[in-house]
């Protein structure tokens, strides 16, 4: 899949370990299983010298459907990626249009400015774009000059 390729080749890398530490979609050692056992650890180590642990667990799930594509071109093209593949994503996240059916009745076709066509769950290059997003392209990322 050419997704997964894009992903793993060209956007993980230009992403600091520190964003990724604690990732668990779409990595080969990342599971709902991982990520539980890692919180129930740190819970537990908590637990030894606190009487109580709050935690504020937050599901992204559908973060990717917020993000302006203009606004997350401009952060890629500040990453160490070739624009060949800049160019791919834009193709892919660009020109899209969306219709709703309703009993029947289709409503006009729009075009799609965000990803809520797009489901980041089942998406992988969603999942990191909205990581490479969140990130904003701070100082710890590799600019291309």
């Amino acid at each position: 899949m050419v997704e997964k390729l894009i992903v793993r080749k060209y956007l993980t890398p230009t992403l600091p370990t520190k964003l990724l530490k604690d990732q668990y979609a779409y990595r080969p050692t990342g599971s709902t299983t991982a990520a539980l056992v890692d919180i129930t650890h740190h819970i537990t180590l908590l637990l030894e010298t606190n009487t109580y642990v709050r935690c504020i667990l937050i599901d992204y799930s559908k973060a990717f459907d917020t993000i302006n594509h203009e606004i997350l071109f401009d952060k890629l093209r500040m990453l160490t990626i070739p624009q060949l593949i800049i160019q791919w994503i834009m193709n892919f996240l660009t020109g899209r249009t969306q219709a709703l059916v309703t009993e029947g009745t289709n409503s006009n076709i729009i075009p799609i400015s965000r990803s809520s066509g797009l489901r980041a769950r089942t998406n992988v290059i969603c999942c990191v774009l909205a990581t490479v997003n969140a990130a904003h392209c701070s100082y710890d990322m590799e600019y291309r000059h």
